[in-house]
């Protein structure tokens, strides 16, 4: 069975298809860096199957069960719940706003040779969770987010590790590892002003050219 992780990809669309819309189920996180929040930690699953619908309602709430199942206290608050539907009502825009800090992003690059930026491919509506450039010359991420974050811009890795790396060398993805040591996350979220976007293009372009 197919189980996605749409955290980072509610409201996408593959081939106008939504993103969740797959497998058995989709799983949601609400944490505050995600494309929506309820206020701190929390999520969702999702699905058609009412089998598995009445399993996770049962195993979320641990006290008054007549059976015995290793059960956890997973139910989210009314206000959590409040905040997570007033976002929904507002993805639709929330998404439109990161589109258009994207365009600004890419018009602002466009013109940088040293760089590639990963835009939508063919059939696919994402929704701009983050802005990924690549650089077409080695260099180092960790003394390139050191300069960044001294020049008052925080930039990370677009992921902590890939998953590789957790099977200590048993499997090895090639083009994981290449993204992995070339590529780095600017910042983007419905709330950056293109004057902070500026700010970070000023940062990059000096970086790039000390990279001569």
């Amino acid at each position: 069975p197919v189980v996605e992780d749409v955290t980072q990809s509610l409201y996408a669309k593959i081939n106008n298809k939504p993103a969740g819309s797959f497998g058995i189920a989709s799983i949601i996180s609400f944490y505050a860096t995600k494309l929506i929040t309820t206020l701190g930690e929390g999520g969702a699953v999702l699905t058609d199957s009412k089998s598995l619908y009445e399993t996770i309602s049962d195993l979320k709430t641990y006290d008054k069960k007549d059976k015995f199942l290793l059960r956890y206290n997973y139910k989210m608050s009314e206000v959590q719940a409040l905040v997570g539907i007033e976002q929904l009502k507002i993805l639709p825009q929330i998404v439109k706003q990161r589109q258009k800090l994207f365009e600004y992003y890419k018009n602002k690059l466009k013109n940088c040779t040293k760089i590639k930026i990963f835009e939508p491919v063919e059939n696919c509506e994402p929704v701009f969770y983050r802005f990924i450039i690549q650089f077409k010359e080695k260099v180092n991420l960790n003394k390139t987010i050191e300069y960044f974050a001294k020049n008052g811009v925080e930039v990370a890795k677009p992921v902590y590790l890939p998953l590789d790396k957790y099977y200590l060398g048993k499997y090895i993805g090639e083009n994981s590892k290449q993204l992995y040591e070339t590529t780095l996350s600017l910042p983007i979220y419905p709330s950056l002003s293109y004057h902070q976007i500026d700010k970070v293009v000023n940062v990059l372009f000096r970086f790039i050219k000390q990279l001569g």
